[in-house]
């Protein structure tokens, strides 16, 4: 069986050894504390285990994932300047210095 994505009316992701997504699925959700709810009986399950002993979940409270996520904020938010800089430039036609605002 091959892995998919399904995204309508929100995004499924289901196939065969998904389970190892599981890190990507909420790191691309900024989920930094994911909750496992199951049973007793499935609780003793491997599949079970195999999550609950995955180090990837276990990095995502970890500073290395709040570093990333302050790159990928810091990189959108620079975007969006430069875009909305960009924007007013050629609507007004005018050209903005930016750089006595910016610090090292």
């Amino acid at each position: 069986m091959n892995s998919s994505n399904w995204n309508y009316p929100t995004t499924v992701w289901f196939g065969e050894g998904r389970v190892k997504d599981l890190y990507l699925a909420c790191k691309n959700l900024k989920i930094q504390k994911p909750l496992l709810v199951t049973d007793k009986d499935l609780g003793k399950s491997d599949l079970v285990k195999k999550i609950t002993n995955d180090q990837n979940l276990k990095k995502l409270s970890s500073d290395e994932f709040i570093k990333d996520f302050k790159k990928d904020l810091k990189k959108e938010l620079d975007k969006f300047k430069k875009l909305t800089i960009e924007s007013f430039e050629n609507e007004l036609n005018i050209k903005v210095d930016t750089t006595s605002n910016e610090k090292n």
